[in-house]
């Protein structure tokens, strides 16, 4: 293989964040490289996004019937503290029957919730103008001199508005319809003094600086995959940048691999966070400089997508109500903007569920696409929204001979489980239902089963609807196709890198190869690059086009456990528990224990569970353990009552015989003796009264009345 005939240094960069030695912008993502993240749409439904074609554009159109206007996520700052501010934006497409829109600019002070009042007319306190210009306008714009925070100011954001060509009254009218708002880039900074903000017209500053590593680096090695961890690795022979001894190699710095593309431009191939600095030494190395060898690595954003996001939505489009707050710039079917909460419709809830579980949830529920690009974006696509329209045509010219091109009868699926994440609409919660097994015969007879689960969530669960969704998913991977994996493109020049090197997951390419007799559009779902000194070669894996994206295991709502909900696991149907508080305040998918009927067809578990639909009644009962007692079995009373009856009382009495000695008793005086013999004695008392009849009364503790409730679903 031939060598490359450029210095790599010259068409790469290796660049890592470094400390700030002067002002930092405290806008993200300040060029729109990364799409719309970083922008907040207080005003009207305004559509962001990136411009697909390539150039980092923030973009949103505007119009009647409102104000539209887009400010930056609020930055921290206090009282007595400066602010200084740019921009550079324009508009056009302005209707030819109108004089134009016209450009504000203001500086929001805002309070400790961070939040701006949608509605600009009149410039209400906190807000302070600083441009107010007739369009089209495209220079940069901003604040003439630094503004100081007035006290109460805990955030500042910048917000840019288009607002018809004459205010009308102390408000704005809204721009003509079909007027478009275009940034290129946005710089907010912050300063403890005036003199540090300059005057004039802030210049643009990046948020973050780097430093270009790349000179003493031996190789560096890329790979990255659809829905899995991005990770590069490189290795670099300089002792001053061993990070025992230097504070730029560490954990969570920010990282990114550039090459210089077509139209001069340097683009990203990678971007990421520093995970890993090892270090290893060879002390027989001549050179100091060279003695350490830094074995480098670094991941994409994927990790920060682990972040908890318990509700599901069930289209694409509603995916940034999921994603907001995550900390990964997204771009859905071409916007990166926010929706409004109150448009969305949650879907399901899983409490064991991450933001990636819901991208992989509603992407598969669409048969859509997803994966982080090599800007670090989280690209989510419909199928008909994607880009239909091949970027390269890649030959035998391109790539090596050795291209990989087989036929596996392992590859397909013809037997497809859908599981429905329901979400019960009298609980909250969400249970798992399976449909299926659908299967293509056909298929599995000759090629034997190959299974496989899709997970899905949807607003209304329709049999149909999952059924067409299996046929599609067997209809595009039930017969295994002979079919181009991989193709390695060396790049021998400097041109190559300029035309192959931006080449990015989901690139939908024309691979052909006279020899297989193949030509074929196919989308890429997996790039590696080998980089060293003096050789690049990268490696492209392919998908058809039309293909379904592999299913990703997303844990149940449960955790797993018999499909049951984690509310279901600690609360079963008929768990009983007490209720203070009106009946008609009964959570949803619990009954009042009060005796009455309730719907078998709305509650079967729990008709199952009782053996009936008849409540149990515990309306001035107190439960008691059962086991002596038979399950369901009752006693005791409300009252006791208290008296006395009708009675009769009888009194005996017997003195036992006894004999009397003559000899008994006195001999002296005159008294006389007693008769000898033997002598008994008995009698009897006989009486009767009438009862007392006493009243009825608790025999209870102190109490409180509360309801029993048991849970029904």
């Amino acid at each position: 293989m031939s060598r490359q005939t450029f210095k790599t240094t010259d068409v790469l960069k290796l660049e890592v964040e470094t400390n700030p030695t002067g002002l930092v912008n405290r806008v993200p993502n300040p060029t729109g490289e990364l799409g719309a993240w970083g922008w907040i749409t207080p005003f009207d439904d305004v559509l962001a996004g990136v411009d697909v074609g390539g150039q980092p554009w923030l973009r949103h159109t505007l119009g009647s019937p409102s104000i539209n206007g887009v400010y930056t996520e609020p930055h921290p700052m206090t009282p007595g503290q400066y602010v200084a501010a740019s921009f550079r934006a324009g508009a056009s497409d302005l209707p030819a029957d109108t004089s134009g829109g016209r450009l504000v600019a203001f500086i929001a002070f805002l309070d400790v919730t961070g939040t701006l009042d949608g509605v600009i007319g009149g410039f209400p306190a906190g807000l302070v103008k600083i441009v107010d210009k007739l369009l089209p306008q495209a220079a940069r714009q901003g604040t003439p001199a630094p503004i100081v925070a007035p006290a109460g100011t805990h955030y500042v954001a910048l917000g840019v508005a288009l607002l018809a060509t004459a205010p009308v009254g102390s408000g704005f009218m809204p721009a003509p319809a079909g007027s478009w708002l275009q940034f290129t880039e946005a710089t907010v900074a912050v300063a403890n003094t005036s003199a540090a903000l300059g005057s004039g017209i802030l210049p643009y500053i990046a948020p973050v600086p780097y430093v270009d590593v790349l000179g003493p680096t031996l190789q560096i090695g890329v790979e990255r995959s659809e829905l899995n961890l991005g990770v590069l690795t490189a290795t670099i022979a300089d002792s001053t940048l061993d990070p025992s001894q230097s504070t730029l190699i560490r954990p969570g710095r920010r990282i990114r691999l550039r090459a210089l593309t077509g139209a001069g431009t340097w683009e990203p191939i990678f971007t990421g966070k520093v995970s890993n600095g090892k270090v290893s030494y060879s002390l027989t190395q001549r050179e100091a400089t060279k003695r350490a060898r830094i074995t480098l690595t670094a991941t994409d954003d994927m990790p920060t997508l682990g972040r908890p996001r318990h509700e599901g939505v069930a289209d694409i489009a509603d995916l940034p109500y999921v994603l907001e707050g995550c900390g990964v710039p997204w771009n859905v079917n071409g916007s990166g903007n926010q929706v409004d909460p109150d448009d969305v419709e949650v879907v399901a809830v899983n409490d064991q569920a991450t933001a990636m579980d819901q991208v992989v949830l509603t992407r598969d529920s669409n048969l859509g696409y997803a994966w982080i690009d090599r800007r670090g974006v989280l690209q989510v696509w419909d199928r008909d929204e994607i880009s239909a329209t091949p970027v390269a045509v890649l030959d035998e010219s391109v790539y090596n001979a050795d291209v990989a091109i087989d036929y596996d009868t392992d590859r397909c699926i013809n037997s497809v489980k859908v599981i429905f994440l329901r979400r019960n609409a009298s609980t909250g919660e969400t249970e798992e239902i399976t449909y299926g097994p659908y299967v293509d015969q056909a298929s599995a007879d000759e090629w034997g089963t190959h299974s496989a689960d899709f997970k899905i969530q949807a607003a209304i669960e329709d049999e149909t609807a999952i059924e067409a969704l299996a046929s599609a998913i067997l209809a595009a991977n039930a017969v295994p196709q002979v079919r181009v994996n991989e193709v390695t493109i060396p790049f021998p020049t400097a041109a190559a890198v300029a035309t192959h090197a931006r080449r990015d997951l989901y690139d939908l390419v024309n691979v052909v190869n006279d020899t297989a007799e193949l030509d074929e559009a196919d989308r890429v779902t997996s790039v590696k690059h080998a980089i060293t000194t003096d050789k690049w070669l990268m490696t492209l894996g392919f998908s058809v086009d039309g293909g379904v994206a592999t299913p990703t295991f997303v844990p149940s709502p449960s955790g797993g456990a018999d499909g049951l909900t984690f509310g279901q696991l600690m609360q079963p149907v008929g768990h009983v528990e007490m209720f203070y508080g009106a009946k008609a305040d009964i959570s949803p998918g619990w009954l009042a224990l009060d005796g009455t009927e309730f719907d078998g067809e709305t509650y079967p578990r729990l008709e199952a569970h009782l053996g009936g639909t008849t409540l149990p009644d515990l309306t001035d009962r107190f439960p008691i353990g059962a086991g002596t007692k038979a399950l369901g079995t009752t006693g005791g009373a409300v009252t006791h009552t208290h008296g006395t009856p009708n009675h009769t009382h009888t009194d005996n009495f017997a003195v036992a015989a006894h004999n009397v000695n003559s000899d008994e008793g006195p001999n002296t005086g005159t008294a006389n003796r007693v008769t000898t013999g033997t002598h008994a004695m008995s009698g009897g008392v006989t009486s009767s009264g009438a009862g007392i009849t006493g009243s009825p009364s608790e025999g209870l503790p102190p109490w409180r009345a509360l309801w029993f409730i048991i849970r029904a679903v």
